[in-house]
């Protein structure tokens, strides 16, 4: 004879076969009248839990079996993460991403969407933080489509005196203040760019930490 335990760990993994198989990570085709066939794939993830204890009774026969006591529980999340589209001979993956959470997710996602339709614009022009400006030349240089960035973010006093705006565009050295601000992105380097932006961040901070008591004073 098995063990409750046993038998309600047993049940409960049954049940969840019951409702997940391979048919809920890739589903059942699905055909167009044109011809084109889609096939869903999903992520499933299941959760699970189970516990029991035997309770001995006060005076029980050293022959008798004791009450068991015990509870089981499961959870099933099921994720769609692509569709499989089939033409022909043409075999495509179109993903399912996730609600973009930022403006620089947001605006990268629209971008490629644009583009892949066709779309095409005198010009991009990127204003803003440095990575998003990458990302945004990254895409449209995929697509040949000219791209211009400000390199506002990187000007202290925009006089040309201090040197902290300086960066490479085309393998130039450039100062964003003097010969700027806007650049052909595709020729940036962004990279060098966000690391001289890093430099100085442990002397901010220092300083920041030493000298700034605005936080340090009591309200009254």
């Amino acid at each position: 004879m098995n063990h409750p335990l046993s038998d309600m760990m047993t049940n409960s993994m049954s049940k969840i076969r019951d409702m997940i198989d391979v048919n809920t990570v890739v589903g059942d085709p699905i055909t167009t009248p044109g011809g084109v066939t889609i096939i869903p794939v999903t992520k499933v993830s299941i959760g699970y839990g189970g516990g029991g204890s035997d309770f001995a009774m006060k005076n029980m026969p050293a022959n008798r079996d004791n009450p068991f006591g015990g509870g089981a529980g499961a959870g099933i999340k099921i994720t769609p993460v692509a569709f499989l589209v089939i033409r022909g001979e043409n075999v495509r993956m179109l993903p399912v991403a996730e609600p973009a959470s930022t403006s620089v997710d947001r605006l990268t996602e629209l971008l490629p969407d644009l583009l892949e339709k066709g779309e095409r614009f005198d010009e991009v022009i990127a204003i803003g933080p440095l990575i998003m400006m990458k990302f945004v030349c990254l895409t449209t240089k995929e697509y040949g489509q000219k791209t211009v960035v400000s390199m506002n973010p990187i000007m202290i006093d925009g006089t040309g005196m201090c040197g902290g705006c300086r960066l490479t565009v085309g393998g130039e050295v450039k100062f964003a203040c003097v010969d700027g601000p806007d650049f052909d992105g595709h020729l940036v380097d962004f990279d060098e760019a966000m690391s001289r932006s890093r430099i100085y961040a442990p002397f901010e901070r220092h300083a920041y930490e030493e000298a700034c008591n605005l936080f340090q004073k009591e309200v009254r």
